[in-house]
């Protein structure tokens, strides 16, 4: 944490987007939650992307940039509670300010049973019975009170006077910010990464150039933990080509879900993409390294690969991502697993299974990921 920069807790990132921290600074969170309220002059149209952690001191520095004409939508980028638990104390705050009613989208995670626990969030809630509920064919549950994202779509600010879903001449000409969603699973099934665009206005000389918020995707600082490997590093892939399709690409900058904005988004996508790919060429060194039959242990593997170059309190992580890895090997046919059964104790599943390099043809076919 010290090594960091301080981040001020309001930073206003653009014409368009103002950063507002969630006051939850930690080893996992960095500098804290990154929210961002996206704004226009022309409209009272609001989107504001995560809702924090639920910490008091989040909301008086909100509150400022709202008033009662705001018409806010929300949208959470994924179910981890430092994103999600301060969406019951934003919605309050909506209703004392006497804001219209919002609306809250979010991508359907894998299963359900943590959009359950969303959903449960806003039980029982004055504010909730509040909120626009979702229409049947889009509610991400059976309580309708959130809305399901789906990969592709587009949300935008919204003229005054227009309703969501209105087409109109005006929509193509009226140079409003409008958002993509780009679902990008890995760090959570039902992680999103979200490409701002502001279309061309003739009452303007040019465009903003676009951004790309990957939440806990990309980070700003350091690496990003992950669920699933192959889904995340086929994410970054993802985004690296969302941006290399764009005038300009490399240069598109990055507004993560925690630390600092990342300018050269195409490179940092490259780093991170190259980072587990050494690292998986590490596991499998190590893996053809031991002797004939013999199995490790991702415990052992991160001996092995680390030595004494990251502190003890880290190598729990550590064994967490090579365990993630091997899986990852496994599903591919070029590790073997001896699973050992449950372990009391055992930090994950997978800690105490041995592992073996599998056949020696698993080697062909691999390719660069970009």
């Amino acid at each position: 944490m010290q090594s960091l920069p301080t981040l001020p807790s309001v930073t206003k990132l653009s014409s368009v987007v103002t950063r507002v921290l969630g006051q939850n600074p930690g080893r996992y969170t960095l500098q804290g939650t990154n929210t961002y309220l996206l704004s226009h002059p022309s409209t009272s149209s609001l989107i504001l992307l995560d809702t924090a952690q639920g910490i008091s001191s989040y909301i008086p520095l909100l509150r400022p940039l709202l008033n009662p004409s705001s018409r806010v939508t929300i949208i959470l980028s994924h179910w981890h509670e430092d994103h999600v638990g301060g969406l019951p104390a934003v919605l309050r705050l909506l209703h004392e300010l006497g804001c219209p009613k919002p609306k809250v989208w979010k991508f359907a995670e894998a299963g359900g049973t943590r959009d359950q626990g969303v959903e449960a969030g806003l039980e029982g809630k004055e504010e909730a019975e509040w909120l626009e509920k979702a229409s049947p064919d889009e509610a991400l549950m059976e309580g309708g009170r959130i809305s399901r994202l789906r990969d592709g779509q587009v949300l935008k600010l919204l003229a005054d006077g227009r309703k969501e879903g209105e087409k109109g001449a005006l929509d193509e000409h009226d140079g409003l910010p409008q958002l993509e969603v780009i679902h990008t699973p890995g760090h959570t099934s039902d992680s999103i990464s979200i490409l701002l665009t502001t279309p061309f206005s003739p009452d303007s000389a040019s465009s903003s150039p676009p951004v790309l918020f990957t939440f806990d995707t990309v980070l700003g600082h350091g690496t990003a933990v992950f669920e699933d490997l192959g889904a995340y590093m086929s994410s970054l892939t993802k985004c690296f080509d969302t941006l290399s399709a764009l005038p300009n690409g490399e240069a598109i900058q990055l507004y993560p879900g925690h630390g600092e904005v990342i300018d050269n988004g195409a490179a940092k996508l490259k780093e991170y993409l190259k980072h587990r790919q050494e690292r998986e060429d590490q596991v499998v060194e190590a893996l053809k390294s031991a002797k004939d039959g013999e199995k490790s242990t991702a415990e052992g593997l991160c001996a092995t690969i680390y030595g004494s170059t990251i502190p003890d309190a880290l190598r729990p992580a550590a064994t967490r991502g090579l365990i993630l890895h091997l899986e990852k090997l496994e599903r591919e046919g070029r590790v073997e697993r001896a699973a050992s059964g449950a372990v009391e104790g055992e930090p994950m599943p997978g800690w105490n299974d041995g592992w073996r390099w599998g056949t020696a043809e698993a080697e062909e076919g691999r390719g660069s990921n970009l």
